[in-house]
C-alpha cells in the first residue's frame, strides 16, 4: 500500500501497516493503499487483543508529465489494535515536500517544505469463511484527517472518507488478493475517486514471502492522468514479534512516480 502521492523529498507502507503473507502496504499506510495484511488463517474463537507498532520510511520521485522532477518522502509511525474480527489502525506521517501535491494536483511549492502529514485512521471488519475454498473478505472504512498544511502544499485541508472491500485466497503457498474502494473527497476542486488493487504473493517459508501488487487510483482533477503502478515487495519475519517489509514502486503512468523504494518494521506485542 495504499501512500499519499504527494511529491516530497525525504524519508515511510510501509507500514502499514506491514505486509503479511501477501501484499505490501507500499508507503501505504500513508494514505489509501487498500491492502494491509492478507491472511492465511481463519477466525479464532480464542482471539486476544494484539497491539502492533510500526515505523516506516518511503522515497519516490518522478516528473509526473512536467519538465522538472518532483521527489517525495515520508516517515511514518503506526499503531494497530486487532481483536478478531475487527482491526483499528492509526498512522501519523511526517512529510518533506519538494514538488507538486500530486494526489490532488493543486500545484507546486517553491523550495522544500517539511511538516506533519494527514493522519489516517481506519477500521476493518474481516469475514473468515468456515471453508478454505472461500476467500477471506475485509470491509474497510478509512478517514483522512486534514492535519497537513495546505499552505505548504502538504495537504488539501479537507477530510476524506474511503469505503472499500478486499478479498484474498490462498492456494498452497500462493495467495491472490484484490480490492476496490471509493474515496469521497472533502470538497473544493477535487472529485471523488475510484481505487483498485490486485496481486499475488508466494510464501517460501514461515519467515519469508514475496510478491507484487498493482495499484490504480483515479485522478481527483483533470490536471493529471490516473495513477497506475506496480509494487514488488518482501515480507521478512525476523522473530515471533518483529516483521520487516521492504518494497519498491514502478510507475506505469504520468500520474504515478517513476520509481520509489521503502520499508517498514513492525513489532507485535
Amino acid at each position: 500500500m495504499h501512500r499519499k502521492k504527494c511529491a516530497v523529498v525525504g524519508v515511510m507502507a510501509l507500514l502499514v501497516s506491514g505486509v503479511a503473507n501477501a501484499g505490501p502496504t507500499p508507503a501505504g499506510g500513508y494514505d489509501d493503499e487498500l491492502r494491509d495484511e492478507w491472511r492465511d488463517d481463519r477466525y479464532d474463537e480464542d482471539a486476544r487483543l494484539q497491539t502492533t507498532v510500526s515505523l516506516g520510511v518511503d522515497y519516490s520521485q518522478g516528473d509526473y508529465g512536467d519538465p522538472s522532477i518532483s521527489r517525495s518522502g515520508v516517515a511514518q509511525a503506526g499503531l494497530k489494535l486487532e481483536y478478531e474480527p475487527v482491526t483499528v489502525r492509526v498512522y501519523v506521517p511526517l512529510l518533506v515536500s519538494d514538488g507538486v501535491l500530486l494526489d490532488d494536483a493543486v500545484g507546486g511549492t517553491n523550495g522544500t517544505e517539511v511538516g506533519l502529514g494527514d493522519i489516517i485512521a481506519s477500521a476493518v471488519y474481516t469475514w473468515y469463511p468456515s471453508s478454505r475454498t472461500l476467500p477471506t473478505i475485509d470491509v474497510i472504512a478509512k478517514v483522512k484527517l486534514p492535519t497537513a498544511s495546505s499552505s505548504k502544499g502538504l495537504g488539501t485541508g479537507e477530510t476524506d472518507v474511503t469505503l472499500g472491500a478486499e478479498v484474498s485466497q490462498t492456494f498452497g503457498v500462493v495467495t491472490l488478493f484484490a480490492g476496490g474502494a471509493y474515496r469521497f473527497k472533502g470538497g473544493g476542486a477535487f472529485r471523488d475517486v475510484l481505487l483498485a488493487t490486485g496481486g499475488a504473493s508466494v510464501r517460501f517459508s514461515q519467515s519469508l514471502s514475496a510478491g507484487v501488487a498493482y495499484d490504480f487510483r483515479e485522478a481527483s482533477t483533470g490536471a493529471v492522468p490516473d495513477s497506475h503502478e506496480l509494487s514488488p515487495f518482501l515480507s521478512l519475519r525476523l522473530s515471533d514479534h518483529v516483521k520487516l517489509t521492504p518494497y519498491g514502486v514502478i510507475g506505469l503512468s504520468n500520474g504515478a512516480p517513476d520509481w520509489g523504494v521503502g520499508s517498514s518494521i513492525a513489532y507485535t506485542f
